[in-house]
């Protein structure tokens, strides 16, 4: 029997998963989605949240940190598979510890646009994780926060210079870009320790391409490696291969039994 599933968000993230999974259905009946839009003519059914979450049983979270804080805890307690893309809301460490704890449902975390978490994982196993540096470059455009002040997004805005706008833990990282920092905060739950994940964002006005530099010193030895992403063109401050990830995460699931991860 086909599991049913629901989007919630529909945004370039969710739109490009139901386009897929229209053309490839990967044993999932697609019950439809959630937003906090209208949206004109969709190809299937919009629904409240509430109502999306008693129709189904696995959920995908692609809406934003809001999505996570305001229904996450929801759909787990109710028993269902999570799909979680914004990651970066488990920043905050009270609804992590909520949505951690609750012994229904089943939490999956979509790795995104990073690599290497097995890796990652494999070292924090051994115990001997010693630092982690994150350097993300991104377009400037993509980084202005309202929380910067008036001389920093004019720079952001005029695209002269390469500018360092952010320095700090992934946890303050993911609070300061919500939308920026998905891959610092993988990184983080993927060894567990949220302070120990150094980051810097870099705002570079050449950049045609998102770059994720990830520098790991532990028991296993010291690796680097390299992310460099296509943005999306209809998202920008998100990778194109999200989607993509996304549908992998999906066809891992309709491959193995339930479990909590």
């Amino acid at each position: 029997m086909a599991r049913r599933l629901g989007v919630i968000g529909y945004g370039f993230i969710g739109s490009s998963v139901v386009s897929s999974l229209l053309k490839d259905d990967m044993g999932f009946d697609l019950v439809g989605f959630a937003d906090i839009k209208e949206i004109e003519g969709p190809p299937v059914p919009q629904i409240e949240v509430p109502q999306l979450i008693e129709m189904c049983d696995v959920i995908l979270e692609a809406g934003g940190h809001d999505v996570v804080e305001e229904h996450a805890f929801q759909v787990l307690d109710s028993g269902l598979t999570l799909i979680l893309v914004s990651v970066g809301a488990l920043s905050d460490p009270i609804l992590e510890k909520r949505i951690l704890s609750t012994s229904k449902g089943e939490l999956i975390l979509c790795n995104g646009a990073i690599g290497g978490v097995d890796y990652l994982q494999s070292v924090a196993n051994m115990g001997g994780i010693k630092s982690v540096r994150l350097t993300s470059n991104k377009r400037p455009s993509v980084l202005i926060q309202p929380w910067m002040d008036l001389d920093l997004k004019e720079k952001l805005k005029r695209e002269e210079s390469k500018l360092t706008v952010f320095e700090g833990n992934a946890r303050e990282a993911a609070k300061a870009f919500p939308k920026s920092t998905n891959v610092s905060a993988t990184i983080a739950m993927s060894i567990g320790d949220w302070e120990k994940v150094n980051v810097r964002i870099v705002a570079d006005p050449l950049a045609v391409h998102t770059t994720h530099l990830i520098e790991v010193s532990g028991d296993a030895g010291n690796s680097r490696f390299e992310l460099v992403n296509l943005p999306s063109t209809q998202s920008p401050a998100t990778s194109s291969i999200v989607p993509h990830s996304v549908m992998k995460t999906l066809r891992n699931l309709t491959n193995r039994s339930p479990r909590i991860i």
